[in-house]
């Protein structure tokens, strides 16, 4: 055991290394290679997954913690009057968060509906979020939205909701809803008032161009006391929602403002926003139980769990599936590569091994030399392939590449970040692997006679 301490056999394997430099330098390089794939691909993995979760809070209305009615997930939009949290749920909620606060930067209430959205002559299906400005402000100035939310940007065109009076009822619609609305100006806080006009004939010119000029929508939707309310809303910027399937309907806009629509105090759900993601497995554990025991007719769900963040969680997986398909052919490259070094390299050695055999050396002896200069190779390759990889992720996140995902309305910026601890993880992955494929070939070779390594051609 003291071979593998002392620093003259360590000092030995690295002079064997260079004695054939060439295949070496080949085996290293396909070490390097295969490892820089691996980082980079699993970097990409997870800015798309930082990059899908910061979406959710800033336009899917989901929060790291989002507590609901029982089946209101799924039932909220049949008959959200039953499936919505009550004014006293609300502050029974907050009086139990209470408990967790230290874990708490942020908590409040969010509604959800559909509903008829028109301009005079031209009426479509909504999907309406609503959350209150403050939570609309405490989102975009969270220091990690602001890290993973740059190309996710909340209005493309005017302005947010959140810095517009209440009373002015603004909202934020999507860039396909305003064209199919015909809606191109954007209302600006005291801003001088369109001059009333009534709809006679909406194909003719006039009627176009007064819609196009006016910022106001009418919202059309059914009550939870089931009579039909309506409200006009002022469009004070456009934004691209993300995900295809809600281009045509999506709009953001105040809390207040859809309650009044629904002429309601409930909410759709409450959100929780955690101060460090590393405590959310102490809230799936332990407050979800705590939460469940004291709030049967309610449930606490997860911004990563299917029911809560189903875009999320679908990608999540596949991505995942995905690296572990990688990892696993990367793994068999690497070990065919040092397979292949480590054959040719001891059939050239073989009289070598004999030698040292025939001097006393034991087989045991003789696998720790060799293996040591495996694993020497397979520390300076996976070392400037740690390097190499952060490198070329500042290369490629420089560049601004672009690309279009399926289900994404637009393109978005490829973006690569590895991390340090993952290049960690893999490095230990491989390194075993190296060695276990070394070990193993060279245990071949020592175990055989003497006279046989000797005579070898």
């Amino acid at each position: 055991m003291m071979m593998i301490f002392s620093l003259l056999h360590w000092k030995w394997a690295l002079k064997n290394l260079t004695r054939n430099p060439r295949r070496s330098l080949v085996t290293g390089l396909a070490i390097s290679s295969g490892f820089i794939g691996l980082m980079l691909f699993t970097g990409y993995v997870y800015s798309i997954e930082k990059s899908l979760a910061t979406l959710g809070f800033m336009k899917l209305g989901v929060g790291h913690v989002n507590i609901y009615k029982k089946d209101g997930v799924e039932k909220s939009f049949i008959n959200p009057k039953k499936y919505s949290l009550t004014i006293a749920e609300q502050k029974n909620i907050s009086t139990f968060l209470e408990k967790y606060k230290s874990d708490i930067v942020f908590d409040a209430g969010s509604m959800s509906g559909v509903g008829l959205i028109g301009n005079g002559c031209r009426s479509v299906p909504f999907l309406i979020f609503g959350i209150s400005q403050a939570t609309q402000k405490f989102i975009y100035n969270y220091p990690p939205f602001k890290i993973w939310g740059p190309q996710i940007k909340p209005v493309i065109e005017g302005m947010d909701f959140s810095v517009l009076p209440e009373n002015s009822n603004p909202i934020i619609i999507t860039k396909n809803l305003s064209q199919l609305l015909n809606k191109k100006k954007l209302y600006i806080e005291n801003s001088p008032a369109v001059t009333p006009w009534v709809p006679t004939d909406c194909d003719s010119q006039e009627t176009k161009n007064n819609i196009e000029n006016d910022t106001s929508l009418q919202l059309l939707a059914k009550g939870f006391d089931g009579e039909i309310s309506a409200i006009e809303a002022q469009v004070s910027g456009f934004f691209i929602y993300g995900a295809i399937y809600a281009e045509d309907m999506a709009i953001n806009a105040p809390l207040k403002l859809v309650q009044k629509i629904y002429n309601t105090d409930q909410v759709s759900k409450w959100l929780v926003y955690i101060s460090d993601q590393a405590s959310l497995s102490f809230w799936k554990s332990t407050v979800r139980k705590d939460f469940e025991k004291n709030f049967p007719h309610l449930e606490m769900l997860f911004y990563d769990e299917a029911r809560a963040n189903p875009f999320y969680a679908g990608v999540k997986e596949f991505l995942g599936g995905m690296s572990s398909f990688f990892i696993i052919v990367i793994g068999i490259v690497i070990a065919l590569a040092i397979s292949n070094s480590t054959t040719m390299n001891l059939l050239d050695r073989a009289h070598e091994i004999g030698t040292l055999r025939s001097l006393g050396l034991t087989s045991t002896q003789i696998n720790i030399l060799i293996s040591q200069e495996s694993f020497l190779l397979s520390i300076l390759s996976l070392s400037f392939g740690i390097v190499a990889s952060f490198i070329l992720a500042l290369l490629i996140n420089e560049a601004n590449i672009r690309f279009d995902p399926p289900g994404s309305s637009g393109s978005i910026q490829l973006r690569v970040f590895p991390q340090i601890n993952m290049a960690l993880n893999l490095s230990l992955l491989m390194t075993i692997l190296i060695s276990i494929v070394t070990y193993y070939l060279v245990r071949k070779t020592t175990s055989k006679k003497i006279t046989n390594l000797l005579t070898q051609t």
